[in-house]
């Protein structure tokens, strides 16, 4: 199924599976209204988020519900029970509609793609407030306002089709064929996302997909990485960053120190995340430990084929790389 074809079928269904996910919750009756927007900012301190991913496609969900629904819902549904707790009661509710709107949305993309299998987040919980408020790509998503008589929330999905990457053999590859780099790209990706938001608590949107790569561009940057082995294969991990804008990363931090060591720590839970996943271990074996390592370099990183991807935490980027090597190999890279 193309592209086109993909995104008009959720377009049609998506309010059908969101009003069903929601009042399989909620006793209320929803009726939903698709939102036209040239531009949309996520500004409110609690909003639902959840990554569904595949090797062509992804979709960010959010479930957002302002303040006032709250109250009305909690009083309507939670009349015994205090107000901050009934606040926390409608935002795990909030995460159950959004974790089984995003297993819905999963099953499309795998059909779709006629492959099984895909990979879904936790749903999370932020503050995207103030500081914190994040540009929705209004030409690339579909927005929904799902209203009853006194409350509603706002659904959002958000499109993000993965081009393939560099065609190269496996011989060109040594040995590391695309096949296999292509199976653990959306684990990479979602390792990614969740070692940086859980560390930053902050949100992480996609600046450019990760796919296949022949080699990582030369650019002047501070790189942490982790590099594993076992008998057969050798991995490196990347996390490369303007050294200029570090302090960003933090507000309120003024030792650089200290945002060079949550970096360190970022790279060190993405890849001991990554290396437990089964669909890497399947592929590449069990990896021996190894600690983040810190570079400054302007030259590329990596050769053969690897997979990188970029996020962005606010306006500041990240760039994730994704480097395995056969040891047949050994004292190319």
């Amino acid at each position: 199924m193309r592209e086109d074809q993909v995104r008009h079928f959720i377009e049609a269904n998506l309010s059908k599976i969101v009003l069903g996910c929601a009042g399989a919750v909620y006793p209320a009756p929803f009726k939903s209204e698709a939102v036209a927007c040239k531009e949309y900012y996520l500004d409110l301190p609690i909003v639902g988020h959840q990554l569904v991913c595949t090797e062509g496609a992804q979709i960010l969900s959010f479930i957002v519900m302002d303040l006032n629904s709250f109250l009305a819902m909690g009083r309507k549904m939670f009349p015994e029970m205090p107000r901050n707790e009934s606040v926390k009661m409608l935002v795990s509710a909030n995460s159950e509609i959004i974790n089984t709107i995003s297993s819905n949305l999963a099953c499309i993309l795998s059909k779709a793609e006629g492959k099984e299998g895909s990979v879904i987040t936790p749903p999370a919980v932020m503050n995207y407030s103030g500081d914190q408020k994040m540009a929705i790509n209004c030409a690339d998503s579909i927005i929904l306002d799902c209203k009853s008589s006194d409350f509603g929330f706002r659904f959002i999905a958000t499109f993000q089709i993965i081009l393939p990457g560099a065609d190269m053999s496996p011989a060109e590859n040594n040995g590391i064929t695309q096949e296999a780099l292509q199976g653990v790209t959306a684990d990479f990706e979602v390792c990614a996302r969740r070692a940086i938001e859980c560390l930053l608590n902050r949100p992480t949107l996609l600046s450019k997909a990760f796919c296949l790569q022949p080699q990582s561009p030369a650019q002047p940057l501070l790189r942490c990485f982790i590099e594993s082995c076992n008998d057969d294969y050798r991995v490196t991990v990347s996390l490369g960053v303007e050294k200029s804008g570090l302090l960003a990363l933090i507000p309120g931090e003024v030792d650089e120190s200290m945002a060079l060591d949550a970096v360190g720590e970022m790279v060190n839970v993405l890849a001991g995340s990554l290396f437990g996943r089964p669909s890497f271990r399947s592929r590449f074996g069990s990896m021996r430990a190894s600690v983040p390592s810190i570079m400054e370099t302007d030259t590329s990183f990596g050769r053969y084929l690897n997979v990188g991807g970029t996020l962005l935490v606010g306006s500041f980027k990240m760039i994730l790389e994704l480097a395995v090597n056969s040891n047949d190999a050994r004292g190319q890279i």
